[in-house]
């Protein structure tokens, strides 16, 4: 899985991650406290991501900045770092799946069993072909994105995941994470109700040679503008505007999210798990996330 590293590249005027393919993963399913790996219909619980091989350790990039959105209040997978042969991997928990009651087949009848919930990506949603899950591409961008969310769900839950779908956003504008097309937003279905899933697959680009902050582009537009140097506070005013949301009240939590982030940074990229895997990567990871996060502070005054 993490043998050929020619398969990612980054397309610098296009601010996004490429891969011949898709990147290395699979399913495992976690019971009695064993990793397991699942056979037949079992479903998966956690999916192991050994992360980009020409991305120095992207699995702990992935890792930390999951852990960051929630630190800030945002609804994200879990995740955590495992170590298997040597090789460092993120595991993300599944969201898509839950325990259902108690299941005399595992040991003590401790363990539900384990149900899927059916989700689709925005672009399996809206009937968009995967080959277009860059806005620029002609895929999914926030206008149509919300609208599916306003045709599914009542006023005051629209509201509120519309709400969430452009923190995402903005979260991303945060950390400098260029990967955040169609494909990485999903909602979820079950019983006849809609709602928007979790964050996932979010990775900084700011550690890595690549990264420019005068050129690298969000996958999708905000107000017109996918470059992150050129958003500011009029473009987060102006997208929550047109998505039926209060451009002040958004703004407020825009702010509020990037001057809560440098405490949380640090705490993060202090955990000594992290640091005992490659600790010049964590110190670099760390220091452009503060630069970045100056440098989106800047952009909103």
């Amino acid at each position: 899985m993490n043998t050929d590293p020619s398969t990612w590249t980054f397309d610098e005027h296009n601010g996004r991650f490429s891969l011949a393919g898709a990147q290395a993963k699979f399913g495992l399913l976690r019971q009695r406290g064993e990793w397991m790996l699942p056979t037949g219909s079992v479903p998966s619980t956690h999916i192991l991501k050994p992360g980009i091989p020409s991305y120095r350790a992207s699995a702990l990039n992935e890792h930390v900045c999951l852990e960051l959105a929630r630190r800030l209040g945002l609804i994200a997978a879990r995740s955590r770092i495992g170590r298997f042969d040597g090789e460092t991997a993120v595991i993300v928990e599944r969201y898509d799946r839950y325990r259902l009651g108690e299941d005399a087949s595992t040991a003590g009848g401790s363990e539900g069993r384990v149900v899927r919930i059916h989700q689709e990506d925005f672009c399996q949603a809206l009937s968009v072909m995967p080959s277009q899950k860059y806005e620029d591409d002609g895929g999914p961008g926030l206008p149509s994105m919300a609208a599916l969310l306003r045709r599914h769900l009542r006023s005051g839950p629209a509201r509120d995941s519309i709400e969430r779908l452009l923190l995402a956003v903005a979260f991303n504008w945060l950390v400098a994470a260029p990967d955040a097309h169609a494909k990485n937003y999903s909602v979820l279905l079950a019983g006849g109700q809609v709602a928007l899933a979790p964050l996932y697959d979010i990775a900084s680009l700011t550690p890595y040679p690549d990264y420019r902050a005068s050129t690298m582009r969000l996958a999708q537009k905000v107000a017109g503008e996918y470059r992150i140097a050129e958003i500011g506070a009029v473009h987060w005013r102006r997208e929550a505007r047109d998505r039926g949301l209060d451009p002040d009240e958004f703004a407020t939590r825009v702010e509020e999210l990037v001057a809560k982030a440098p405490p949380h940074i640090e705490e993060i990229c202090a955990d000594q798990d992290l640091l005992s895997i490659d600790p010049d990567f964590v110190e670099t990871l760390r220091a452009a996330l503060q630069e970045r996060v100056a440098g989106a502070a800047s952009s909103l005054r």
